[in-house]
């Protein structure tokens, strides 16, 4: 099974997050991008790939001892940004800021995990989520509208994701969540 560690977006979020994506795609008719279907949206904190029934319970451990180190925080939407950059993007996302809460959040779940032998991304991990990948490998000029201020909510909880991917994207469902 596929899976990966999240923070999902509460509904409200997800709402006012779609009119910003909306209005994005209303501004940039470029056949290149292909957009994340709004329900989609998440904060990837680790993804972990495919992975069989022993390691997902003993990442559900892992996931269980980390939250209970951690409280919830809130996290707010402040800017467009892009994978490798803005000017070229591969990947569109909306960056994120908190406390850093949420960065200490990664760090341990990836050291944790790395411990018990999982494998994790090596690069350099941001808040954001993603919000379209550009299938074009040359430069687009993107025109972006604002982000909302006051885009801001409490997290809670953290997800271990289920992915499928299927023709026209991929689809997620929760296997398990843990609380901080």
């Amino acid at each position: 099974m596929r899976v990966f560690l999240a923070i999902n977006l509460p509904d409200k979020i997800l709402y006012e997050m779609e009119a910003i994506i909306e209005e994005a795609k209303q501004m940039n008719e470029d056949k290149s991008l292909k957009w994340v279907k709004p329900k989609s949206l998440h904060l990837t904190l680790h993804f972990l790939d495919e992975q069989n029934d022993e390691a997902i319970n003993q990442i559900t451990e892992i996931s269980k001892q980390v939250s209970e180190n951690f409280k919830p925080s809130k996290i707010r939407a402040v800017d467009w940004g892009g994978f490798p950059n803005i000017d070229k993007p591969r990947i569109l996302f909306i960056s994120l800021k908190d406390s850093d809460n949420f960065i200490n959040l990664h760090d341990e779940l990836g050291q944790e995990l790395k411990k018990a032998g999982f494998e994790i991304d090596k690069r350099p991990w941001q808040t954001h989520v993603t919000v379209a990948r550009n299938k074009n490998p040359q430069p687009i000029k993107l025109d972006l509208p604002k982000i909302t201020e006051g885009l801001e909510w409490q997290v809670k909880s953290f997800e271990l994701m289920k992915s499928e991917l299927m023709p026209d994207g991929a689809e997620y469902e929760i296997i398990k969540s843990f609380k901080l």
